[in-house]
Order: structure tokens, then C-alpha cells, then sequence
């Protein structure tokens, strides 16, 4: 504890509130072989320099007051950096040979003013613990949302001509979510990110984005990087929508 203690502190001195890294993905001597080209890997990846937070932490009761127990109350306002270990060949949160550490963002606000999600540049993803999803304040499904990420991004543009480097993706769910049902999750919203700069990357550099030149990968990790937020503030599950009620006869009266 007084090691990762240590080094979470040491982040967040460096990393501070807005950072952003170009960190390369995995060193040069490993080989993974994936689906994924390694310019799509290197835009979701920790550096080297970040924490990695172990997954059994993503399923406590309440994940900001364990972050709490480890850095200290005092911290407020504080957008940490670190990586979750993930692979994404099989969405899954665990440590095996194709494991990478993902980027996010761990956004702890100590006011009780929700700031962030709501506005139009903070795309929002709710789960509760009766497997619903939440996208936008519209219900959808899993396998929806890599369709419904690129429409939210060029809806941003189309109507407020935000630069993508401005937006921010954020997840949050109920502690009663299980592991895998979360891994799955983050799994989709990865693939929609990479749907969306995919799309991107042609209409910018008429190019693919496994095809860019090192100058092209760039200026694309710049402005069009992966901003994964998670929010501190507590879920309240979205309600369960209830079945219409059945129409009953009793002789010629019908009860609604």
C-alpha cells in the first residue's frame, strides 16, 4: 500500500489536471499479434511512465473513496492519469501476454456540483447494475454503441464545431456490474473510438490510420487523441422501464 501510495502521488504531481502524453504503447522487442495495428494501439496506451490500477479495484463499492483511502481526501478537483490492464483481443481486464494498459482519466471532484458530463463536449455512458446502458440519456444496447459513437462525435461537429481533442468519452457504472460484463463494455467504447478515428483519418489524410506516416500519426494522436474520463461522481441507476400494464376482463368491463 505505501508503494502505491508513493506512486500515485508522484503522478499526480506530474501529471496534474489536462495532461496529455504521447507515450509509445509497448516496447520495441514485444510482439503481439492483434487485430489491432500498432498505431491504433499506441492512441489508446498508458505510457510506460503511468500508474497501471489493478482491476479488482474498478468493482469496489465505491471507487473514488478507495482512491481516497490511497492518495489522501485532500486531493480535490485532481484529474489523475493512469492505465487499466486490458486486452482488448478478448475485452477482458487481466494481465495475459497481449494485456495493454489503457489510458483514462480519473476525474475526482469533491464539490457536489456534477461538472463535465451533461455538457455537449462530455459524452456520457451510464451501466447500471441491471445491465442497462445508458447512452446520451437514451437507452441502448451493447453492441450499439459502436455505431452510436461516431453519430455523437459528428453531431458534436455539425453543431458546435468542436475540435475532437476537446471531447471527452466518460464511463461510470454501479458497483453491482460484474467484471466481465464491465470488460465488455469498455471493449465497445474502445472500438467505437477507433471507428470514429478511423473515419477521421481518411477525411483528413485521405489514409488509413494503420497507413499514416510517422508525421501524419502525429498530428493525429494531437488532435484527435483518446480521452477516456472516469467521473467521481455517484451513479444513481438509470430506473427500469416497466412493462405496460395487461388489459383485463371481468365480464363486458375491461380494466386498464
Amino acid at each position: 500500500m505505501k508503494n502505491l501510495l508513493t506512486y500515485l502521488i508522484l503522478l499526480i504531481v506530474a501529471a496534474g489536471c489536462g495532461s496529455e502524453t504521447d507515450d509509445v504503447l509497448v516496447e520495441e522487442d514485444v510482439q503481439i499479434e492483434s487485430k489491432y495495428c500498432k498505431n491504433q494501439l499506441e492512441l489508446i496506451s498508458a505510457g510506460d511512465g503511468f500508474f497501471s490500477l489493478e482491476k479488482e479495484l474498478l468493482l469496489e463499492q465505491n471507487f473514488m473513496q478507495v482512491l481516497d483511502s490511497i492518495i489522501g481526501e485532500e486531493y480535490c478537483e485532481l484529474t489523475v492519469d493512469m492505465g487499466i490492464k486490458y486486452d482488448l483481443e478478448s475485452k477482458k481486464f487481466n494481465s495475459g501476454p497481449s494485456t495493454i494498459p489503457i489510458k483514462v482519466k480519473f476525474d475526482k471532484t469533491c464539490s457536489d456540483i456534477v461538472r463535465g458530463c451533461g455538457y455537449y463536449n462530455y459524452m456520457e455512458v451510464l451501466y447500471n447494475s441491471n445491465y442497462q446502458i445508458l447512452f446520451e440519456g437514451e437507452y441502448t444496447q451493447m453492441e450499439e454503441l459502436k455505431k452510436r459513437i461516431p453519430q455523437f462525435f459528428a453531431d458534436i461537429d455539425s453543431n458546435y464545431h468542436e475540435e475532437p481533442r476537446k471531447i471527452f468519452m466518460t464511463i461510470h457504472w454501479d458497483s453491482g456490474v460484474e467484471l466481465d460484463s464491465l470488460s465488455n463494455l469498455f471493449g465497445n467504447v474502445i472500438d467505437g473510438y477507433f471507428e470514429t478515428v478511423s473515419q477521421y483519418s481518411l477525411r483528413r489524410f485521405d489514409n488509413s490510420i494503420c497507413n499514416l506516416s510517422k508525421t501524419q500519426f502525429d498530428t493525429l494522436k494531437l488532435e484527435f487523441p483518446f480521452n477516456l474520463k472516469i467521473p467521481s461522481y455517484e451513479l444513481v441507476s438509470p430506473p427500469v422501464p416497466l412493462p405496460p400494464l395487461p388489459s383485463r376482463t371481468n365480464g363486458n368491463d375491461i380494466l386498464k
